[in-house]
């Protein structure tokens, strides 16, 4: 199998759900090049986003930004690249609904 370029998740979360955005499938891993959060209402929100090894639950030490404030109309450039293994999870959430999240970058089977 060859390496996959492009994009692994994209999600607009319900208020204040959490939704896994990309699973890592097994055997593989993956370099999520760019994540990208855009508020696309008129008003301010909030969003978070974790990363659990190996599909774990959800704990404190996975948030990466945790109800962090975005503007109205305006994206937020994560920091990538985020190595990730088999079966890691990105999950998002947005506190109104009113977040988009994407994703892209490349998986490698091992």
């Amino acid at each position: 199998m060859a390496d996959r370029l492009g994009i692994l998740g994209q999600k607009k979360p319900g208020a204040g759900v959490l939704e896994n955005l990309y699973t890592v499938p097994t055997g593989t891993s993956a370099s999520v090049t760019s994540l990208f959060v855009c508020n696309v209402s008129g008003g301010s929100s909030s969003f978070s986003i974790a990363i659990s090894r190996a599909g774990a639950a959800i704990a404190d030490e996975q948030y990466i930004h945790f109800t962090d404030s975005l503007a109205s109309n305006t994206t937020f450039p994560v920091a990538a690249p985020i190595m990730l293994s088999a079966t890691d999870v990105i999950r998002v959430k947005s506190n109104d609904g009113n977040c988009t999240f994407t994703a892209t970058g490349i998986e490698v089977p091992a």
